[in-house]
Parts: structure tokens; C-alpha cells; sequence
């Protein structure tokens, strides 16, 4: 039986307003109209409250949108964890930084045009990411969206605000894409591989290259391309495996190989390097055997080289060793590495590639023997003599790296990828900072510093760029050197000049051989001071040794 409609009535207080304020029982008397018990026995005044005070107020508009809102963005993040992880850059998820105004608005012509400077200029010398020659712009847009971005980016070195731009953009859906929605896949690996490659053009934005780094290897590891398919089973979380994944997993093509190298050479100029596995050779054998590009085969001697990473990374002086075992002393320990290192020396520099493999070749000789400055070094078995035969040693290196990196025509200087200009500074911080300042037993300042001439190397850097920003560019009239590169040059005058007065200052001593180790870690920290912002803005980190 359906109840019968009442009339809407008002409601009646029944408290008086002392018993409501205090949120009691208000007990009323026998006598009609009355005070309460409560207020007679605390002698209050006691009055009724007016009807309606307490009418029930609807929810606001404000509240109900609001409230939408949010169940709108729970329902998004529900959306986006359901898709496969490792489809997620195949699924239109990296497509969303293409529709950004500043890549969008490049046409297909300017677009393909970028791509050739970017196929003959620079992955020459950064071979762990292989465009084929026959790519279009529009297929890559397609395929790859976030490899084509990262392209187009470091590539833009005529325009450096707009190159800026691009790099701010790239960070940001880097964050949002591979942080918060857990985005993976090649093409998300392969365009973190091109922004460390060419790391030096964004650091204007502050130095991430580190984070950007173990973000790749993160999803190295999470994609399974750091290791064999047979592995990728017992190791993988469920919630990684695609459908297909029997097809997926059968095999490693070339591009992952390529990838994966890249991931060990970066994480090796960064000297946390990788573990050099049968599986790293196995990349290097198959790269190396197919040869599909034409840079495949110094990808592979690159790889090959900074397997010595690992090697001296070992051989840290701070380390302790397991109980019940004792390693070699240093000094042997430094010339078992010194006569691995030397099988791969490269051959004489025929080729900008024969350059830039030397220069890796003599950084690592310097971060070899720059270990004999530590004081751990002096032991019961080296001797001073011995120390000093090994400082030798990294000094005729860091001469040779500055002689080899002169040779470099001023006009490659734009397409160096980051890990040579790393180098550089890796050789001349460890030059200033430590072998022209060292006052252990046995060395002799003076012959350090008439074998390496510093201020000869910074000029020779200076007046190399100088020279590419005057020099005539034929059919390239709007050729502009790269401001990232031309910024190098003031800040490299205020670092030789700063080492010329600290040179006279040290010369007004009674004498060099009393300048203690405090005295030395306060040069230090003023060429610390003079180099922070050396070369646009690498971090002092990139000057001293690991």
C-alpha cells in the first residue's frame, strides 16, 4: 500500500538555546513555559531557538563539479594502467608529444631535411641509434614519434632557444609519460639514448644526465633487452609479458642489440659502468657480423674499449675485500689492466672515428693512472719511485689526448657527441686539479708542467671555436654556431686565468714541496669554483675524475 503524501511542516527545536550551544539533553519542566532543569540548576536564562535554524543545505554546484572531476581522473588513471606496458609507445601514448605545437608545426620538407643533417652529421659518431638511409621524416613520425622528437631536437643547432624549447618540452613528457604512466618500449629507449648522446646542448636546462641515464637502464631491464630471450621468463614480472609473446622473444634484432650497446657504452663514460657479459659480446659479435651500417663497426670497437671500464672501476682504492681474501696490491693490479687496456689500443687516426676512439682510449688511460694520486696507493709494496713512474704515465697520456682532440677540424666541433667533450674535461680537471698541483715525494712539478702546456690546450679549444663562428659556411647562409659551443670560450679564458694565479700564488712560497694536502684540497675547491659553470654549465662533477 503506498504511503499517503504528508505536507512538508516545519520542524521545532525541542532544546533551548543553552542546552544546543553546549550539545547536552535539555530536560524541560511540569510547568509550561518554563526554564529547563539544566538551566534552572546553572541559573541561565533560558530560551527557545527560533524554527528553522537548523535547515539541511543542499550541495553546491561547486561541490557536485568538483567531486566529477576527480572521478574523472581516477577513471583516466584506471584507463591508462590497463595497457599493455610494453606497448604502450605503439599505442598512440608517444604520439601526444608529435601534437605539441613546436614539433607539429614542422613541415614534412624541414622535417626531412633535419633528418639527413642528423643521418651525415651526427649518428656518424654516436652509432647506437641506426636511421636507415632510405627513412623518410613521415615514416619516422609514424613509427617512431619519440625518436623522431629527440632527432629534431638535438639536430636544431642553428636556433638554440628553439632547440631549448624542444628539450623543455621533452623533459617534461618524460616525467609524465615514463614516470607516472609507466610507458615503455624501443622507441621510448632509443630517443633517451639520442638526449644523453648530444647531453652538452641541453644542460642550459640544469644537469639531469645522470637520472636520464638510469631511467634508461631502468627500462633496459624492464623490456628484457639486457639480456638473452631465453632469460626473459624466469625474470620479467607477469605483468610485463605482451600476447605475443613467444614471437616477441624468439630473437634480438639488430636495433635492440644497438640499443643495448648504448645503454653500456653511456653507463661507462659515466663510469657506473655495466657489467661486460658473454651476452655484451654476443651484441657486439652479431652487430658485428651483420654490419647493416655502415658505423656498425665503431659501434663495436667502442663497446670492446670501455669493457676496460669495469677493470679500473675495480681496482678503487676505497674498496675493501671480502673476508678471507686479499687482492693484489695496486700498482700490480694497475699494470694488469694497463696491458689489457693496451690489446685494444686503436690504430693511428686516419678517420674522425680513428680520432674519437683514440680520445676514449687516452681518458681511460688517465683514469687508470690517476689511481697512483690516491694515498692508498703507498703501501708496504709501492714506493714513491713507483707512484711517480705511474703519474708520468697519466701525464704523457693527458698530452696525448690534447694532441689527438687539436687534430679535429674546428668544424666537427657542432656534432661531437657529449662523451667526447666529457672526456675533455675529464682530462683537463684531472691536468689542473691534481698533476699540476700534486706535491707528493717524488714528483717534480716543474717537468709536469713543461710537458703539458694547460693554457696551450684551453687556447687550442678556444681558438677553434672562434675560428668555426667566423669562418664562411658556402651554401649555408644560415648557418649560426651553436650558442651552447660558443658560450665555452669566456668561461674557458676565466678557468686559465684563474690557474695562472694560483700558479703565482703557489710560486711566492718558501717552497712547493710544503704544500700540505689541506693546502691542495683548497686549490682544488677554487678550481671547483672557476669550473662550475665549465663548459656551458657541466656541472664540476664532469671535471673531476670519478
Amino acid at each position: 500500500m503506498p504511503r499517503k503524501h504528508r505536507p512538508p511542516r516545519t520542524r521545532e527545536p525541542k532544546a533551548c538555546r543553552a542546552c544546543a550551544h553546549a550539545k547536552v539533553r535539555c530536560e524541560g519542566t511540569t510547568q509550561d513555559g518554563g526554564a529547563c532543569k539544566r538551566c534552572l540548576r546553572l541559573k541561565k536564562d533560558c530560551t527557545m531557538q527560533l524554527p528553522g535554524v537548523h535547515k539541511r543545505v543542499g550541495p553546491r554546484p561547486s561541490d557536485v563539479a568538483r567531486l566529477e572531476e576527480k572521478l574523472s581522473d581516477v577513471a583516466a588513471v584506471v584507463t591508462a594502467s590497463r595497457r599493455p606496458l610494453l606497448n604502450a609507445s605503439a599505442d598512440g601514448g608517444t604520439t601526444f608529444i608529435i601534437r605539441q605545437s613546436i614539433f607539429a608545426d614542422i613541415s614534412n620538407e624541414e622535417a626531412q631535411g633535419i633528418l639527413h643533417k642528423f643521418q651525415t652529421e651526427m649518428a656518424l659518431y654516436f652509432p647506437f641509434v641506426a636511421v636507415p638511409p632510405d627513412a623518410t621524416a613521415s615514416e619516422l613520425r609514424q613509427s617512431k614519434p619519440f625518436l623522431f622528437c629527440t632527432m629534431v631536437m638535438v639536430s636544431c643547432l642553428d636556433d638554440t632557444d628553439r632547440q631549448l624549447d624542444m628539450a623543455h618540452s621533452i623533459r617534461e613528457w618524460i616525467g609524465s609519460a615514463i614516470v607516472t604512466r609507466g610507458e615503455k618500449g624501443l622507441d621510448l629507449l632509443q630517443g633517451l639514448l639520442v638526449c644523453l648522446g648530444w647531453y652538452h646542448l641541453q644542460l642550459e636546462l640544469g644537469s639531469q644526465i645522470r637520472s636520464v641515464l638510469h631511467l634508461s637502464l631502468a627500462m633496459l631491464s624492464d623490456l628484457g633487452l639486457n639480456r638473452r630471450p631465453s632469460l626473459m621468463r624466469r625474470i620479467l614480472p607477469l605483468e610485463s609479458f605482451p600476447a605475443d609473446y613467444e614471437r616477441k622473444t624468439t630473437h634480438r634484432t639488430l636495433d635492440e642489440r644497438r640499443t643495448y650497446l648504448g645503454c653500456f657504452y653511456m653507463s661507462a663514460i659515466d663510469f657506473d659502468p655495466m657489467n661486460y657479459t658473454d651476452y655484451t659480446e654476443e651484441c657486439c659479435h652479431a652487430v658485428e657480423q651483420a654490419a647493416q651500417h655502415p658505423n656498425d663497426l665503431y659501434l663495436v670497437h667502442l663497446v670492446r674499449l670501455h669493457r676496460i671500464s669495469g677493470s679500473i672501476r675495480r681496482i678503487d682504492c676505497s674498496q675493501i675485500d671480502p673476508p678471507g681474501f686479499t687482492s693484489a696490491p695496486i700498482p700490480t693490479r694497475v699494470k694488469a689492466v694497463e696491458a689489457e687496456l693496451r690489446h685494444f689500443k686503436p690504430c693511428p687516426p686516419n678517420t674522425l672515428h680513428d680520432s674519437l676512439l683514440l680520445l676514449q682510449y687516452h681518458n681511460l688511460e688517465i683514469s687508470l693512472y690517476e689511481i697512483a694520486l690516491e694515498d692508498d696507493f703507498l703501501t708496504e709494496v709501492a714506493s714513491n719511485s713507483e707512484r711517480a713512474n705511474v703519474l708520468l704515465s697519466c701525464l704523457a697520456a693527458t698530452r696525448t689526448f690534447f694532441d689527438v682532440f687539436s687534430s679535429i677540424p674546428p668544424r666537427q666541433y657542432p656534432s661531437l657527441p657529449y662523451p667526447a667533450y666529457a672526456a675533455h674535461s675529464h682530462a683537463l680537471g684531472t691536468l689542473s686539479s691534481k698533476l699540476l698541483l700534486f706535491a707528493g715525494e717524488g714528483w717534480d712539478l716543474e717537468y709536469a708542467r713543461s710537458t703539458v702546456d694547460l693554457h696551450a690546450a684551453v687556447d687550442t679549444l678556444i681558438a677553434g671555436i672562434e675560428e668555426e663562428i667566423m669562418a664562411p659556411h658556402d651554401g649555408q647562409l644560415a648557418f649560426r654556431f651553436p650558442d651552447a659551443l660558443a658560450k665555452m670560450t669566456p668561461r674557458l679564458r676565466a678557468f686559465g686565468e684563474n690557474h695562472r694565479k694560483r700558479r703565482s700564488a703557489l710560486r711566492t712560497k718558501s717552497s712547493e714541496q710544503s704544500l700540505d694536502k689541506d693546502s691542495a684540497a683548497a686549490s682544488g675547491d677554487d678550481v671547483q669554483d672557476i669550473m662550475c659553470p665549465l663548459p656551458h654549465g657541466l656541472s664540476w662533477r664532469f671535471f673531476q675524475p670519478p
